[in-house]
């Protein structure tokens, strides 16, 4: 149970951050992050559904398995990319909504 919820949660973080990026960041920086975001999340999801389909993964158990393993690597790479985009942005969006309230 606790992997589905935390499926479910990066989930709804990868969904939610790109729309924060773009509407709190300026128009091309926005874009960017938001880009930066979608474009590993969506090739996790392609790849996944790949996994799941060969019979590779065949349920959350596995995924976590696959993280702590690092195999099959192009999954975990894909994890990787994922988080790295999604604390880059984080960390950019905390940077400029702290910098807007304190000056």
């Amino acid at each position: 149970m606790l992997d589905i919820l935390l499926c479910v949660a990066l989930f709804a973080v990868s969904c939610l951050t790109p729309a924060l990026a773009v509407s709190v960041l300026p128009p091309l920086d926005g874009a960017a992050f938001a880009l930066a975001i979608l474009l590993p999340a969506a090739l996790l999801a392609i790849r996944l559904s790949f996994a799941f389909l060969e019979g590779t993964l065949n349920g959350p158990g596995d995924l976590r398995r696959c993280i702590r393993e690092q195999r099959p690597s192009l999954i975990y790479w894909s994890i990787r990319a994922l988080l790295t985009a999604l604390l880059a942005t984080l960390l950019v969006l905390a940077y400029v909504l702290l910098r807007r309230h304190t000056f």
